[in-house]
């Protein structure tokens, strides 16, 4: 099948013989243009009235297609989920006791199968809402061994060193 060129003159292979223009390229071809401005001539662009603010501020935002004023919070508007503080939000993820005391991650998990919430993990939210904060070299080890537990008492923070020497402990124990 023989190729054509677009006809706008750009110089790019239309999909067909019959197509003489490449998909989008007909209003650069000096006929789409001149066809587009016949028919919109002397139609003035439609009035339409300022928005506001979806956060609910009132104030006008600076286009007719901006839904937020610059700056505002976006996701208040999306969820109910996004409102509050992170602790507030924590707790609405956190699920009842189970058997072995722990309290399971209701949220999103990421592929490791840890709770995640606002791009840092439940576990780790969960020991600095319940412990305290956590030293520049520490990580956050399960006793109970479930990724998904999130009680802080079930946590404990080690050094990435000892934290490997626990996990070999507990994988020579098996």
């Amino acid at each position: 099948m023989p190729e054509t060129v677009c006809a706008c003159g750009c110089g790019a292979t239309t999909s067909g013989p019959n197509v003489r223009f490449k998909h989008g390229h007909w209003a650069r071809s000096p006929e789409g243009r001149a066809t587009l401005a016949a028919r919109n001539a002397g139609r003035p662009l439609p009035k339409l009235p300022p928005r506001t603010c979806s956060c609910g501020c009132g104030e006008t935002t600076s286009s007719r297609r901006r839904r937020w004023v610059k700056g505002h919070d976006k996701r208040g508007e999306r969820s109910p989920f996004y409102r509050g503080t992170a602790e507030e939000r924590f707790h609405r993820f956190v699920g009842e006791p189970d058997q072995n005391g722990c309290r399971p991650w209701l949220g999103a998990l990421n592929l490791q199968g840890y709770g995640v919430l606002d791009n840092r993990t439940a576990h780790r939210l969960a020991y600095l809402i319940g412990v305290g904060p956590l030293g520049e070299d520490e990580v956050i080890h399960h006793v109970c061994l479930n990724r998904r537990c999130v009680e802080p008492s079930h946590l404990r923070a080690l050094t990435a060193s000892e934290h490997s020497i626990e996990h070999w402990r507990l994988r020579r124990a098996a």
